[in-house]
């Protein structure tokens, strides 16, 4: 008899992330700051647009108007010093 999952209740709606071009262009920018001694990596939310950066067990989130203004650089700046 093949494996049959049953779920009751309400099914939750997880967020879709995906890696983007706009994420790949925030890891190299963080990999110039610091080795990337702990893994860097970027997904963005397709609900509300903003990019998530994960590194050294720790993340930031980047919105899109701060991707759009360039003020995501300092944000990264900050976080890996």
């Amino acid at each position: 008899m093949p494996f049959r999952l049953m779920v009751e209740g309400p099914v939750l709606a997880l967020p879709m992330k995906s890696h983007t071009p706009e994420c790949a262009k925030i890891e190299l920018f963080a990999a110039t700051i610091t080795p990337m001694k702990s893994y860097h990596f970027c997904l963005q939310d397709f609900d509300t647009k903003d990019y998530t950066l994960e590194f050294h067990l720790r993340s930031i989130t980047i919105t899109q108007q701060q991707f759009d203004d360039g003020t995501w650089q300092e944000i990264v700046k900050s976080a890996l010093q």
